[in-house]
């Protein structure tokens, strides 16, 4: 996968298929998750939300935003690879 796909995707991870390997990747970067793991099936995309108090390096940081699963469909991330 090239960085800069990689960098957008995870700002914006609404087009993703939210498997466990994006819940694992979320959750070691101190991200709050909505969802339990096991609902992470690679099925759905996901929101990821940005508090007001999030840091202004929220590009690099995650720790402190909040990821849900959304009602749609995601994109295979294995594609960009």
């Amino acid at each position: 996968m090239i960085r800069p796909t990689l960098a957008q995707m995870l700002r914006n991870p609404v087009y993703m298929q939210a498997d466990l390997d994006v819940y694992e990747f979320f959750k070691s970067q101190g991200t709050m998750i909505v969802n339990d793991a096991a609902d992470f099936t690679g099925m759905n995309g996901c929101y990821l939300y940005q508090g007001r108090d999030v840091k202004p390096d929220k590009l690099h940081n995650l720790k402190d935003q909040m990821l849900v699963l959304a009602p749609h469909e995601g994109m295979s991330h294995r594609k960009y690879g």
